[in-house]
């Protein structure tokens, strides 16, 4: 770009070499006999059905069968393209997590927090949400909602509702939340709505700040011994190349760095038509497939769910 080197922009290199020189002072080495330990005792636990040595559950068995959960420290990123469901998923994903036992803090810049409430209200009762929000239901759906309302109350699940979060802001609310918490989980919702608090100085070089960003939210995760959970929108396909339609991680928007500094990359994909969904290499019509094309603990695999509008959840096809 012009011959200048974007990793060199006033105020990133000196904000880059004043961390660097903290993390040397506060980033003691551990001696192997500790770390060897602490990897017997993790083994042990899960040789013993100990729950809080799989992490945080997905609640889709064949999902976590593959991950053994999502372990503290992990950043997670779910891909999609608009329309496919990535924030519907990570919802149940949340939803999940929080029934069995683990805190939550859903930060979402793309919806409202009274949006978020709606989400989940309905998938608890199962309800559809045009339903809900045009005011058509029945006595015994309100009875649903009624119930829901009381069952998410008792759930530790917190929402951030701020447009223009950043990862500064961010990292003060995940600080807050993790501590006390058991297994806690973050959802933000989406990554391409980011910014640093030092945003101008980026010249308007996105990949270069996205790259930051992603950087910042693992270090938070592994900072917190939270799960950080990022959903990420998906660049177009190119429709003239063979499995066009198959989404993959190179096209996540905005900088190579989103895959790599990932430990997990889900990608969600679905047939938008019949048509679509009669090839042989698309999901079934109504099908939903998490691709696990990252995977830094265990083997890659596909999971197929399926999205029902009347529960706005995500079941997984046995």
């Amino acid at each position: 770009m012009g011959g200048v080197d974007f990793y060199k922009l006033p105020g990133i290199d000196a904000a880059r070499q004043e961390a660097s020189g903290a993390a040397a002072e506060d980033s003691p080495a551990q001696g192997i006999s500790e770390l060897t330990a602490e990897v017997g005792t993790e083994m042990l636990e899960v040789m013993t059905g100990n729950p809080d040595a799989f992490g945080v559950q997905t609640g889709y068995p064949s999902l976590d069968h593959l991950l053994i959960g999502f372990q503290p420290g992990q950043l997670i990123t779910i891909g999609s393209r608009t329309g496919v469901g990535k924030t519907a998923f990570a919802l149940n994903l949340a939803l999940n997590a929080a029934a069995s036992g683990s805190r939550v803090l859903f930060a979402t810049l793309a919806t409202s927090g009274k949006e978020i409430a709606q989400r989940l209200i309905c998938a608890q009762a199962m309800v559809r949400i045009d339903d809900f929000r045009s005011g058509r239901i029945s006595p015994e759906e309100m009875a649903c909602i009624n119930e829901a309302v009381g069952e998410l109350d008792e759930l530790d699940i917190l929402v951030a509702d701020t447009p223009r979060m950043n990862v500064e802001h961010l990292a003060g609310s995940c600080r807050k939340m993790a501590e006390g918490a058991t297994r806690p989980l973050v959802v933000v919702d989406f990554l391409q709505l980011m910014h640093m608090e030092d945003s101008k100085a980026y010249r308007g070089n996105r990949a270069v700040e996205i790259a930051d960003i992603m950087a910042e939210l693992k270090a938070i995760a592994r900072e917190l011994g939270i799960v950080m959970v990022v959903l990420s929108q998906l660049n177009r396909p190119d429709y003239g190349k063979p499995d066009a339609l198959r989404p993959r991680p190179w096209q996540l928007t905005g900088s190579a760095a989103i895959e790599q500094m990932s430990d997990i990359v889900m990608l969600l994909d679905k047939s938008e038509t019949e048509a679509e969904a009669a090839r042989d290499d698309r999901p079934d019509f109504g099908i939903t497939r998490v691709i696990l094309a990252k995977n830094n603990s265990g083997p890659n695999g596909e999971v197929d769910l399926m999205y029902l509008p009347t529960s706005c959840k995500f079941y997984e096809v046995q």
